[in-house]
């Protein structure tokens, strides 16, 4: 189980070095020269995702040395449903591109809350729509950073 914490966070820490140095100055335009430029929120996110993912593997291998016995490895199903979920991610990201950010945002969300079970129609509508429309709303008025 330790092994794979540290396998996923070492993922995740390529991850956010590879969003930082390609996929950032490749997507993100160039800034319009007022507000926030549109690639600082990336890489703050990126620069905690990376600090955090450091601080995960120091705190295990810490841990690990304190204690040698390890529990039972992560199911196979479990590592079947984290790959599903991928894909799904994977898969929708060009409906960004073709409808726009925000439909294309609270549907993703959508199939992912059906997904996870979730059947109550009310909570689907109101956390589909609110986590993505609450920090664009964020960036575009408050940061005034330029949005699609």
């Amino acid at each position: 189980m330790r092994n794979a914490v540290v396998y996923t966070y070492v993922g995740f820490i390529i991850l956010s070095l590879l969003t930082m140095f390609w996929f950032i100055p490749v997507y993100c335009p160039p800034s319009s020269g007022f507000g926030m430029p549109p690639a600082t929120l990336p890489y703050a996110l990126c620069i905690v995702m990376l600090v955090s993912s450091v601080k995960v593997i120091i705190r295990t291998i810490r841990s690990r040395q304190a204690e040698m016995d390890a529990p039972n490895p992560l199911p196979l199903n479990k590592w079947a449903h984290v790959l599903v979920f991928a894909i799904v991610c994977l898969c929708t990201m060009p409906l960004l591109r073709l409808i726009g950010f925000i439909p294309g945002g609270i549907i993703i969300m959508l199939a992912l809350q059906l997904m996870c079970g979730q059947r109550n129609p009310l909570k689907l509508a109101l956390i589909s729509v609110f986590t993505i429309v609450i920090p664009w709303a964020c960036m575009v008025y408050i940061l005034a950073a330029p949005l699609p």
